[in-house]
Formats: C-alpha cells, sequence, structure tokens
C-alpha cells in the first residue's frame, strides 16, 4: 500500500471521527433578541446591551439580535423581545401578562412554557433601565470603574428573573465636574464618557454639570463688560519637571493638564475645545436618555465683573464674592448677573434642561438644597436670590420640596477628599428621611471615582428601594462578585472600620487632610502634640488596609484588581499620616530646640511623603488619580523638602 493511499485512509477516518464527535456535543442554545421594527436608537441600544449580557453570563449560547419578528425554525429557540407593548408588537401579539407601569417603571415578564421573555418598560430609557436589571438579576455588577461580571459562565437559564418595579425617588441626579485637580474637574471627555454610560447601567436619568466661575465653558457680556476668565483648578498650574514623585503616572508629560486643552495651543482655540468638550458631555448623557442641568455658583462670579458690582468682595487673582451685605449697588444688579449667566449657559448648550445653583445646606453638611430654572422658563425669569437667602444658608432638617428643587445628597465630606472614606450609614438615614419628606428629585457627586463606587452602587438600588441597607447592599456587591461569602464578610468588616475612620476624622478635625497650599506644613507644622484620637483612627484605616489585602488574595475574577486598588490606596493613606505625625513631631522637636530631632523628623516625614505618592502612582488608574499626584508633589511633598533644605542649612 503506497504512503498516498495510507495518507487518504487516515484523513478520511480523521473526518468520520470529527463528524461523530460534533454530532455527541449539544448544540448551543438559539437566542433571539427582537426589538420593534420602528426602536428608536435608545430602544436599539438596549437590544444590544442584552445581547452582549448573554453572551457574557451564559455558556453554549447563539444570539442573534434584531427588529421585527423573530425567525422560524423548526428549533425557534428562547426568544426575548426589547421594549413595550406600544413599540414591539411581539409583546402584544404574543399575550405576555404585561403590568401597568409608568414612564419609569420596568417589568421583566416570561411565559416559560414557549420560551418567550419581554423586558421593557414605560418608556425607551426604562427599557434601557430594564436590560440593565436584568444584568444585575444574572449577577453582573456595576461600578463606576466598570461592570464586574460573573465569575464563570453557566449553561443558559432564565428562570425565575420576572420583576416589576418603579422607582422612589423619579430624577436620579449625577453631579459633576466639580473643583480641584484631584476631582471630575480633571478628566477627558473618554473618561467622562465611561462613567456615564456606567451611571445609565445603574439606572440614573439626570446629569447636572457643576461649572466654577473660573471655568472656560460660558462665555457672555454684561453691561459691557465680558467674562474673560477660562481656565481649571482657579488658574493653578502643576508642573511635572524636576523632583516630581509618582512620574510614571504621567507618561512623560511636563505639566499636569486638562485632555481637552491637548490640541488647542491659543487661548480661543482651547475655549471652543472646551466648549465642544462640554457639549459632547450632554449629547452623550441625552443619547442614554437623561435630562442635563447646569449648576452654577448664585454669589460667585468671574473677577472681571468687579467693575459693575462696586462694593463686592474681591482680591486680585480671587473670585468676586456677592452678598447683600457688601454691595453698594442694588441686589438687583446681583441678580441681573445671575440671570445673564444662566441664559448663556442656555444658549451655548442648546442640550441643558435647567440651570441650578445651591440654596440651602444643611448643618451637617449631609445635604444641600438645590434651586433651578427650567428652559422654558428662562427668558421671564430672574432668580431672587434674595428669596432664596431668606430661607437660610443652614437647614437642620430636610425640609419639604419646592417645585423645581432638587435634594443634594452628600455620600462624601469634601475636607477629606484625598482619604478613602464612606459615612453609609448617615447616607442611608438620610434618604429614607428625604424620601418620607416627598423628594423625589435627588443627586449625589462625589469628587471623583476612588472607593465611592461601592456608596454609589448602593445609592443606586436604595433610590428604587431605599430599605435596602449598606449591609445588604455590600452583601449584594462582594458575596456576588467575588463568589466567597466569608471575604464578603472579612470586606463588611473593613467597610465598618473605614467608616468608623472617617467619622472620628469628620468630628475632630474636618481639615485635617484638606487639599491645597499648605495643606502639610502651614497645617500641621506646628508645636501641638498629636491628639489621642488619632490613633484610634489610624488603627480603623490600618484594621481597613489589612481586610482589603485578606480578601484580595482569597478572591479572583473582575473583583480582585478593584480589591487591589482600594488595598493600595488605604496603603497610600496611612503614609501620609504617618508623615503629618512625623511633621507635628518635627515642630515639637523645633520648638525645643533641638534642630538635629526635627531634621531627622522631617526626614522621616519627607520619606513617608514619598511613599505615599508612589504608592498611588502604582496603581493611577484615571485623571483624578493623576491630579491628586500632582497636587501632593506641589502642596506637600515641595514645601517639605523646602523646610528641611532651610532647616538643614541653619545646622
Amino acid at each position: 500500500m503506497t504512503n498516498s493511499i495510507v495518507h487518504r485512509m487516515f484523513c478520511q477516518i480523521l473526518v468520520l471521527i470529527t463528524v461523530l464527535a460534533v454530532g455527541t456535543v449539544d448544540a448551543a442554545e438559539l437566542i433571539q433578541i427582537i426589538h420593534g421594527p420602528e426602536a428608536g436608537s435608545i430602544e436599539k441600544l438596549a437590544a444590544s446591551e442584552l445581547a452582549d449580557i448573554v453572551n457574557r453570563v451564559f455558556d453554549d449560547v447563539e444570539v442573534r439580535s434584531g427588529g421585527g419578528a423573530p425567525e422560524r425554525q423548526p428549533e425557534a429557540g428562547t426568544i426575548i423581545f426589547v421594549g413595550n407593548p406600544d413599540t414591539n408588537l411581539g409583546i402584544a401579539r404574543n399575550k405576555f401578562d404585561w403590568p401597568k407601569v409608568s414612564d419609569q417603571g420596568i417589568a421583566i415578564v416570561s411565559n416559560g412554557k414557549q420560551k418567550l421573555h419581554a423586558v421593557g418598560g414605560g418608556s425607551p430609557a426604562a427599557t434601557l433601565w430594564a436590560v440593565y436589571e436584568l444584568g444585575h438579576r444574572l449577577g453582573i455588577r456595576y461600578l463606576l470603574r466598570g461592570d464586574i461580571d460573573p465569575l464563570s459562565k453557566r449553561a443558559f437559564d432564565l428562570s425565575g428573573i420576572e420583576t416589576t418595579i418603579e422607582p422612589q425617588v423619579r430624577q436620579r441626579g449625577w453631579e459633576t465636574l466639580g473643583a480641584g485637580a484631584h476631582s471630575f474637574e480633571s478628566w477627558g471627555l473618554a473618561d467622562h464618557q465611561r462613567v456615564i454610560r456606567q451611571l445609565a447601567k445603574m439606572k440614573f436619568n439626570h446629569l447636572i454639570l457643576k461649572i466654577e466661575p473660573w471655568h472656560p465653558f460660558l462665555n457672555f457680556e454684561f453691561e459691557g463688560v465680558m467674562k474673560t476668565t477660562g481656565t481649571f483648578w482657579h488658574g493653578r498650574t502643576y508642573p511635572l519637571t524636576g523632583d516630581v514623585v509618582g512620574r510614571k503616572a504621567f507618561g512623560g508629560a511636563n505639566v499636569f493638564s486638562h485632555p481637552s486643552s491637548a490640541d488647542a495651543p491659543s487661548l480661543v482655540n482651547q475655549k471652543a475645545a472646551q466648549q465642544r468638550f462640554l457639549t459632547s458631555l450632554i449629547d452623550s448623557a441625552k443619547s442614554l436618555g437623561m435630562t442635563v442641568s447646569v449648576q452654577t455658583r448664585r454669589s460667585r462670579f468671574a473677577p472681571e465683573f468687579a467693575k459693575v458690582l462696586k462694593g463686592s468682595s474681591s482680591k486680585p487673582g480671587q473670585l468676586l464674592s456677592v452678598s447683600p451685605a457688601n454691595l453698594k449697588k442694588p441686589e438687583r444688579e446681583a441678580q441681573l448677573l445671575f440671570a445673564a449667566e444662566m441664559n448663556s449657559c442656555f444658549k451655548t448648550y442648546p442640550g441643558v434642561d435647567q440651570v441650578s445653583w445651591l440654596k440651602a445646606r444643611s448643618t451637617t453638611r449631609r445635604f444641600g438644597v438645590v434651586a433651578a430654572v427650567k428652559r422654558e422658563a428662562a427668558e421671564n425669569t430672574i432668580p431672587n436670590l434674595e428669596r432664596d437667602r431668606t430661607v437660610g444658608e443652614k437647614q437642620t432638617e430636610i425640609p419639604a420640596p419646592a417645585e423645581d428643587s432638587r435634594l443634594s445628597l452628600a455620600i462624601h465630606s469634601p475636607t477629606l477628599d484625598m482619604l478613602p472614606q464612606t459615612h453609609s450609614q448617615e447616607v442611608q438615614r438620610t434618604l429614607q428621611d428625604a424620601v418620607k419628606a416627598g423628594w423625589t428629585s435627588v443627586s449625589i457627586g462625589p469628587s471623583t471615582v476612588n472607593e465611592f463606587s461601592q456608596d454609589v452602587h448602593h445609592v443606586s438600588r436604595a433610590m428604587w428601594d431605599v430599605s435596602l441597607s449598606p449591609a445588604e447592599s455590600h452583601k449584594d456587591l462582594w458575596a456576588t462578585t467575588t463568589g466567597n461569602a466569608s471575604a464578603s464578610d472579612r470586606l463588611w468588616i473593613g467597610r465598618q472600620q473605614l467608616e468608623k475612620a472617617s467619622t472620628l476624622i469628620l468630628e475632630n478635625d474636618p481639615d485635617l487632610v484638606e487639599l491645597g497650599p499648605g495643606m502639610l506644613m502651614e497645617r500641621h507644622y506646628i508645636a501641638e502634640p498629636i491628639p489621642e484620637w488619632w490613633q484610634e483612627a489610624t488603627d480603623a484605616y490600618t484594621q481597613y488596609m489589612i481586610e482589603l489585602y485578606r480578601a484580595q488574595g482569597a478572591v479572583d475574577g473582575g473583583a480582585k484588581p478593584v480589591l487591589f486598588y482600594y488595598a493600595k490606596r488605604s496603603e497610600f493613606v496611612l503614609e501620609y499620616l504617618g508623615a503629618v505625625k512625623a511633621v507635628r513631631e518635627a515642630a515639637l522637636a523645633k520648638k525645643a530646640g533641638d534642630n538635629e530631632m526635627a531634621i531627622e523628623h522631617l526626614e522621616l516625614a519627607l520619606e513617608s511623603t514619598y511613599n505615599c505618592i508612589n504608592t498611588l502612582a502604582d496603581v493611577a488608574r484615571n485623571q483624578g488619580d493623576r491630579g491628586l499626584i500632582a497636587v501632593l508633589n506641589a502642596d506637600a511633598y515641595r514645601p517639605l523638602v523646602a523646610e528641611l533644605e532651610r532647616l538643614s542649612e541653619e545646622e
């Protein structure tokens, strides 16, 4: 027998074995996802997202997605209709027991015997939320930084997915931009858009863009004076040359800058680029069914307007502060200036639905009351800022809601922005009190992502069910994503320690680590011993870090890198708190006339500061992390180096 004949026989046998083997393997489950033939962009997106979810969760599935009628085959598989009876005839014709829902209500219904399901809501946006709710019920968890998928895929099964829910808070807002190089103010378009997509998955439906007087997003004229101020971070610059620590986080850049300015060398081009940036943010939110408002300062303006508001309080390079007590011109002038700014928002950004402003804040700073003017009422409205002031700057209890008002719920303390922090128990109580008082519009606005993803996850679901406790939400997140109940329990112990540390600092010294010039040397280079509560807070942070490392080492999957990031940030904070303690001890030694010991403590402080910045640089994930590194270099590390050099020269 020749070699060629043997080869042909071998190939034929191999083909036969392959055919027989394939015949013994179960065919993939066919899943047809059908949106209405006239579906709009959001419902089409919902169908596409559902197809992606099914592929991510289940093994051995063949997913087909499209509009119109499903394919008719001997084995039609499972059919999932997306929409509602008005937008998808498949839901109407198959006689689902479709519940009566509001425009924000979501429904997931099934006819298990026929392998038919329907996912949708009372509006296109609600249909999208219903898809993401199904994803949650199938084991996906949505965080600000991204999704965490189930640890492993499983056999296809949609039993027990049925639900009908309505939100207890109808307008669920997200506040962004804000102030500070460490905050969302530093983020570029792509990063913001990723967060907005995650917010849609968590069923937020209102985007609030907090514009500061120094921002470049508005150009308008008032009484012959044009707004010319246009910058970020109140005009501060952060060079990344010389002895900068954590350089690896910046990719070789020589200065920390806003991404929207990268391709716009001139000031005019920069303003145009930054207005396009804001327009794109608005368009992104609109494409996901969100409404948009701009929140401005009601009594702070760019310094150039001092020319037309005589008597207002301002210093060179600082914002113009307006109050009835220091204005020589009538309060009406400030109101007209604010109205000009408000109308500039509407004119510049057609996608903006409201302009809002903070009119009162609670004494505990746990919430603020925000007033707003809708677009259709803007031309005939001059906000009565004096009336707002009579409401009082400080609220002790949650008031009854007024028309077009919003409750801003503080899930973080701005003065503790650089620290890992949580105030989940207080946030839960405040949200429950708000719903009880009748508030249907509530927003949250942490400065950046950091550890706030877990709090945002909790609030996003509690806005639909205010009885959901932080502990229940924690278990829902971590027991699911880690697949390890013990790890989830350890993380809850750590979370309680984090809340203990946050509360201790906030109650005893809320300005302990406030970012800005003088944050280390001016604030802490004082001959005063560390207070007694300090050690208790440090111990709580230490225990938080230990639990994070314990849990992170025991899990796999998408939760692992998240927990590692949290663990490194807790390590970073302990290094910084060590630097603060060493600076205090250096000041005490200096007062006692022991410069040698003072230098020794300053060297320890410098080492701790260096370590804390490098630790953060190891896991820097976003522009907020990089901005914090830039701030710590400018306001903590370099002033410490300067004092150490000065004191060493005296020796």
